[in-house]
């Protein structure tokens, strides 16, 4: 526009010097005309668009290929010559944006649709949204902008491989166990396994009150442990591959998997990852394919900016609930072995190579971006 303005500036001065050398009827009216139009078209641009729609819809929700439609409707009887709206679509998981222009003409009372083919470069979910919008006058040398504000969220699922030849490590897949895990003490009342003398620390709803009224000390409850999920699979977004989107779509395509897999097999678990509006630990129960889609929306819009998920959850809430963690990520977490206090761990590791266990039995599996599909695909958890 500014380059169109100076073109313009040049031609009124070209007609003034005409004008000045040729001082005659003719010059004198192109002179006008030159420094008039430029006016007459300024007065257009205030006089148009006051009263349009600008909003953002998705061509077909159900087809793979993502397209969006811009609809734009002129609701006064004075056409508009030019409408620029600036459609931007960022990736909530990569960071990555991208900005799309789209200019278009109106008919008094008309309208007019722009379909934007989004080509999405990694996995992850997508805001698409109208950045700015905008008339211009019919020489292109002012423009007013108006207002438009629309948004919409589409979500690209990152690669899902075969891991078919899974095998959980109980045979007992239940969509809700009611057992208790050996050797581990935990909180459920309804399950005494002993009686032991109080030590600072223990909890003051564990005491047995009659009991320790007659030893004339305390005594406390040994709680049951219950087993009501089998498995937590939990989604860890470190910094450290936040400039990486290829190894963060390794990560999400192997925690989608390992998700579907569960699934598929009918396993009633957990899935969880950290929230990128309050940095806490969100834990998403996955019972069927509806609330296994609802969790995809969820976790593919986290960025690798955010704390570790690890590092917010809570000792007691392992303890209590789950059999088995299995944590995709790109660092092991320091102190796991202390926090899972005897859980089965798997770690599933970007950037870490072969296999090996700590000496709590903490099992990491190494992979990357170009050999998980081959390096997981018989992953035994």
């Amino acid at each position: 526009m500014t380059k169109k303005r100076i073109t313009w500036i040049l031609i009124i001065l070209f007609a003034a010097i005409l004008y000045l050398f040729a001082n005659g009827t003719g010059t004198l009216a192109l002179l006008i005309s030159c420094i008039a139009a430029p006016l007459i078209s300024l007065l257009i641009i205030f006089a148009s668009g006051r009263h349009m729609t600008i909003t953002l819809d998705k061509v077909d929700p159900d087809s793979e290929e993502q397209s969006i439609k811009l609809f734009l409707k002129n609701h006064d009887i004075m056409p508009v010559s030019n409408v620029v709206v600036t459609v931007r679509c960022r990736n909530l998981r990569t960071g990555e944006t991208e900005q799309i222009d789209v200019t278009k003409s109106l008919r008094p009372k008309g309208k007019a649709e722009e379909i934007i083919k989004v080509i999405p470069s990694h996995a992850g979910k997508y805001e698409i949204s109208i950045e700015s919008a905008g008339v211009s006058d019919p020489l292109q040398l002012w423009q007013r902008k108006i207002a438009a504000e629309d948004r919409l969220y589409i979500t690209v699922m990152p690669t899902l491989f075969d891991m078919d030849l899974l095998v959980t490590s109980s045979s007992s897949a239940m969509p809700e166990s009611y057992s208790y895990i050996d050797g581990r003490n935990g909180n459920d009342p309804g399950e005494v396994r002993g009686i032991r003398e109080y030590v600072p620390g223990d909890s003051i709803k564990n005491i047995h009150w009659k009991l320790s009224s007659k030893v004339d000390k305390l005594l406390v409850k040994e709680m049951g442990l219950p087993i009501t999920d089998q498995f937590l699979v939990i989604l860890d977004n470190a910094a450290d591959v936040g400039l990486n989107p290829d190894a963060l779509d390794a990560i999400a395509s192997v925690f989608r998997s390992v998700l579907n897999t569960l699934m598929s097999e009918g396993v009633d678990f957990t899935a969880g990852w950290t929230s990128p509006d309050t940095g806490e630990p969100v834990f998403r129960r996955i019972r069927d394919e509806l609330s296994y889609l609802d969790a995809s929306e969820e976790y593919l819009a986290v960025p690798a900016i955010t704390q570790s998920a690890f590092e917010r959850i809570e000792r007691g809430i392992i303890d209590s609930r789950f059999a088995h963690l299995i944590m995709v990520g790109s660092q092991i977490p320091y102190g796991i072995d202390s926090i899972t206090n005897g859980c089965q761990v798997t770690l599933l590791m970007y950037g870490v190579e072969g296999y090996s266990k700590t000496d709590a039995g903490t099992a990491i599996i190494g992979f990357d971006e170009s050999t998980y599909m081959n390096e997981l695909a018989q992953l035994e958890v």
